[in-house]
């Protein structure tokens, strides 16, 4: 019944298509980005990345809840520190999971190799990601998480964060179309670790994905590009 309706991908207009049989031109895909001089307009709080200073990093920035994947990160930390001895995985975020997470990194026995730092002011998001080494996404697949952006991706890549992410379509179809990280299979703890120790174990494939990143926020993946396709179908009035 509605006038219009707007999306973040293109995969969830077409998954609306497909489920209501409404016309498309009725959908507009305006993508959860963010601006053009995101990463330039931000401080780096030196203190958070003295504190890294040596540890190899994963990061993961935002809502904890069993879906985002977290259980299958801190599986493979217990089994990525062999190898990996200097791993540390930092959690920024909270949800009412959170106490299984706390249980499941005791059990395992690694709680000096993760840090589940609760929520923190946005503005020290970019000095976590300056401090990291790789910056995860490792959704669990669902029809939801399979057509749209988590808006950690793009924090991510604007400030050179190399990307590893489980394969929820539109996220897996981003970092393949940018090459700016790698992709795993989600829930799958065996395939986490080798693609966190194939980006361990090429530093020139880390800098360029991270190099991929800055550029591709800068010449596509931000708002006053992405958004103007919402602009547009306001101004015919489609939009009321």
């Amino acid at each position: 019944k509605s006038d219009g309706v707007v999306v973040v991908t293109k995969h969830a207009k077409d998954e609306i298509v497909k489920r209501t049989g409404i016309t498309a031109d009725k959908i507009v895909v305006a993508p959860n980005v963010v601006e053009q001089d995101y990463a330039s307009n931000q401080t780096i709080e030196e203190g958070i990345a003295d504190h890294y200073k040596g540890d190899f990093v994963l990061l993961y920035l935002g809502d904890t809840s069993e879906r985002r994947g977290l259980v299958t990160a801190i599986k493979a930390v217990e089994q990525l520190r062999n190898t990996i001895k200097n791993i540390k995985l930092v959690v920024v975020g909270k949800s009412s999971f959170d106490r299984h997470l706390a249980q499941l990194v005791a059990s395992l026995k690694i709680a000096d190799q993760v840090d589940l730092l609760g929520w923190q002011q946005s503005d020290l998001f970019p000095s976590y990601i300056a401090a990291s080494d790789i910056c995860i996404s490792p959704l669990e697949r669902n029809t939801h998480h399979d057509t749209t952006y988590a808006n950690k991706l793009f924090q991510y890549m604007a400030l050179g964060g190399v990307l590893l992410v489980s394969d929820c379509i539109a996220q897996e179809n981003l970092v393949n179309e940018t090459e700016t990280g790698l992709v795993f299979k989600d829930r799958s703890v065996d395939d986490f670790v080798s693609k966190t120790l194939e980006l361990y174990n090429d530093e020139a494939k880390r800098s360029k994905c991270a190099a991929q990143g800055k550029l591709v926020i800068a010449q596509k993946y931000h708002w006053n590009k992405t958004g103007q396709e919402l602009v547009e179908y306001y101004k015919k009035g489609l939009i009321c």
